[in-house]
């Protein structure tokens, strides 16, 4: 007796004894398994195996993400790990760049945005009033603290208590003057 093929098997084959374990994509891209005698639908366990301390780490991609075995299950990536890399202690402090231009590092196994500390360390009295970039944003150390230099800083200078009462402008059409008083206040 003939069979005819149904239309998994004309695309994919007969899954027969030989083929136990194959896995194959239809046109379609629905990924199938040959189990014993009969095709079933892959599974995410079917694609990536078992994780066991053996692969403990290990990176593998299914269904267009990646997954990497950690504590004896498969888990998805987060987009920052499938960009930067895994976050682990020996790349505790690496500071790193997305394709989006967001600047992260990684610290306590996990990444996240770049401080102002992490670049220019703590706030002392030695270094007051030192500038640093962060990402294209500027920040000075005042007083123990990183404060943010805005636009209006840059163009007439850091607003600090060496220029407290001091005033300047912005020349234009129409001139607007400033008061240093911690931060520039028009008058």
């Amino acid at each position: 007796v003939w069979d005819t093929f149904t239309k998994l098997e004309s695309e994919i084959g007969i899954c027969s004894p030989k083929k136990q374990g194959v896995i194959d994509t239809t046109e379609s891209d629905v990924a199938y398994i040959c189990d014993e005698k009969s095709w079933r639908t892959a599974t995410k366990h079917d694609y990536l195996g078992d994780c066991v301390p053996k692969i403990e780490n290990k990176i593998l991609p299914y269904g267009g993400d990646k997954y990497i075995c950690r504590d004896s299950s498969w888990d998805k990536l987060s987009e920052i790990e499938a960009e930067l890399g895994i976050c682990t202690a020996a790349l505790q402090g690496k500071i790193d760049t997305t394709k989006s231009k967001s600047v992260r590092i990684c610290d306590s196994l996990s990444w996240r945005y770049v401080k102002p500390k992490d670049i220019g360390g703590e706030c002392t009295a030695a270094k007051q009033d030192k500038i640093i970039d962060v990402a294209g944003t500027k920040f000075y150390c005042n007083r123990s603290i990183w404060d943010y230099i805005s636009e209006l800083d840059e163009t007439i200078g850091i607003c600090t208590d060496t220029y407290k009462g001091r005033i300047d402008s912005i020349p234009g059409f129409t001139t607007i003057y400033y008061i240093c008083d911690s931060i520039w206040i028009p008058i």
